[in-house]
């Protein structure tokens, strides 16, 4: 049956600490390229 997955709740969960995690890091060096860029450059 679709959509009755709660035994899997810890998975889906974990897949979403993972992404929330690679999203703040991804965007921390982003903003700290743009940084070290703009020291470089100016």
């Amino acid at each position: 049956m679709q959509g009755n997955d709660y035994d899997l709740t810890s998975t889906h969960k974990n897949i979403y600490d993972g992404y929330v995690r690679f999203i703040k890091y991804s965007t921390g060096s982003v903003i700290a390229i743009v940084v070290l860029m703009a020291l470089f450059l100016l």
